[in-house]
């Protein structure tokens, strides 16, 4: 069996990778328009030394427009080869240089070479394009040679930027696309994560409960059936969360991800380190917690002055808290703050706990996230 191989000279000639369909049928229209303007002008025009011939290369260029954005780089290495036999032959057989104006729609092939040809089919088709220009310039007339030189590499010149202008703007907007993708990805996960997950974990632990009471067997069989039901539920819901939650951006994984919370206010922001070489999943907890707090006081604290996030590691443990010196918190409605439930979560799956609510000067979170062997630090952030 035999394998087709992927040569550098094969990749110039293959669709090029930005449009995903062929010849449309409003290319096809107009390049017929254009073949037709071609054909009354080479009958009209009483100047031209080869009429027939000059109309029969400029339909047959004319006739590649369709295919500009599938394969730039063959409509410019086509049109270059074309067009300086052309010349030479008309310079051997000492007839004028005389082309035809509709060769004029030709001029979006520079265009369609830097908008959608790939990275090696611009590399090569670029001295193309130079060249002909070039080769224009000394096949003109001597009283027009500085004057076609010169319009000739603005018209090229500017087609070609133009291209490559539109295609960094394209490539910004697919960027752009993906990266809102990824935030509603994250957002949805969060919020399956946060809220139904929760609500199945519950269901699963009372059921469970329930079914350690005195019940009669049609009963207890009935709870034993919804906590398997609550849990595969649950189970299912974390590999989907695990399949839509994606990175998005930033994910912090340093200690300067906490010390990057510092802010002067209001209110104001302290932050307060004294750990090092903290497994990065735990900074990231950490980080998240620490973010979440502050948030937290400066959406729901009255009257709050400061927040202070102090970390340590206190026996081989990680210890966050985050507190406010607020005058109690607005009031919510009685609504669970899903924030809240999220980070605790995911203190718990490392098997740490989390707490929040009311302190004497205002409000407080505390995590407790237990450290591996290899990642003890003592107070003074030595490691041991």
């Amino acid at each position: 069996m035999t394998t087709a191989s992927r040569t550098p000279l094969g990749d110039l000639w293959r669709k090029a990778a930005g449009p995903t369909s062929g010849p449309r049928a409003l290319d096809a229209l107009w390049t017929g328009v254009f073949i037709a303007l071609a054909v009354f002008e080479a009958v009209l025009r009483s100047d031209l030394d080869w009429p027939g011939t000059i109309a029969a290369v400029t339909i047959g260029l004319l006739a590649l427009l369709p295919w500009r954005r599938t394969h730039p780089f063959a409509g410019v290495a086509t049109i270059f080869l074309t067009t300086t036999i052309f010349q030479v032959i008309q310079r051997l057989e000492n007839v004028g240089p005389d082309t035809l104006a509709s060769t004029l729609p030709l001029l979006a092939f520079p265009y369609s070479l830097f908008r959608w040809g790939s990275g090696r089919a611009r590399a090569a088709g670029a001295p193309l394009l130079a060249l002909g220009v070039l080769l224009s310039t000394v096949f003109s007339s001597e009283s027009e040679t500085v004057a076609a030189g010169l319009a000739g590499t603005s018209i090229v010149g500017a087609l070609a930027a133009l291209g490559a202008l539109n295609r960094e703007r394209a490539a910004a907007r697919v960027r752009e696309i993906e990266r809102t993708r990824a935030r509603e990805r994250e957002s949805l996960a969060r919020d399956l994560h946060d809220t139904v997950s929760h609500h199945f974990s519950a269901i699963a632990i009372r059921a469970q409960v329930a079914g350690l009471q005195d019940a009669d067997a049609p009963t207890a069989a009935s709870l034993r059936m919804i906590e398997r039901e609550a849990q595969e539920a649950l189970r299912q819901m974390r590999e989907l969360v695990s399949v839509l939650r994606v990175p998005v951006e930033f994910t912090p994984t340093s200690l300067e991800s906490i010390a990057a919370l510092e802010d002067s206010g209001p209110p104001a922001v302290i932050v307060r380190i004294d750990a090092a070489g903290l497994p990065a999943t735990v900074t990231s907890t950490l980080y998240r917690i620490a973010q979440e707090g502050v948030a937290n006081a400066r959406r729901h604290a009255v009257e709050v002055s400061s927040v202070v996030v102090d970390l340590a590691v206190v026996e081989n443990t990680a210890v966050l808290t985050v507190g406010d010196d607020g005058r109690g918190t607005r009031a919510s409605g009685g609504e669970p703050r899903y924030g809240l439930i999220g980070v605790a979560e995911r203190v718990t799956l490392l098997g740490g706990t989390f707490t929040a609510g009311p302190s004497s000067q205002g409000w407080t979170l505390r995590a407790e996230i237990p450290l591996p062997a290899a990642h003890a630090t003592r107070k003074d952030g030595v490691s041991s």
